[in-house]
């Protein structure tokens, strides 16, 4: 797929929100984790600041991760928190992503 340089300046623009959630499935499997982290460092570069938070933890064999040690879980969060933007991957419906919803 070949994204158009409009399509590539509004995407930048996401990306530079102030405060971005990214998120993915229940149980997350290394596919989730890995499309969560990379999201987090498209964030990262492009002068944003990516909040990963999931339902639950990171799976022990994903921790060596570049960048899985910032991955919160949900009931550790203040659920008071807003987000500008959110990114929900590999999910398909906003029920799979549990309290992270909230």
């Amino acid at each position: 797929m070949k994204f158009s340089d409009s399509d590539l300046l509004q995407l930048r623009s996401f990306f530079e929100s102030p405060r971005v959630l990214i998120s993915s499935h229940v149980r997350p499997d290394p596919d989730a984790i890995g499309s969560v982290l990379a999201l987090r460092e498209a964030v990262l570069q492009s002068g944003g600041t990516p909040v990963c938070i999931m339902e639950d933890a990171c799976p022990t064999r994903c921790k060596v991760l570049f960048g899985a040690n910032e991955i919160l879980v949900a009931r550790d969060v203040n659920t008071e928190t807003r987000f500008e933007d959110v990114i929900i991957v590999d999910s398909g419906n906003r029920e799979r992503i549990g309290d992270v919803e909230k």
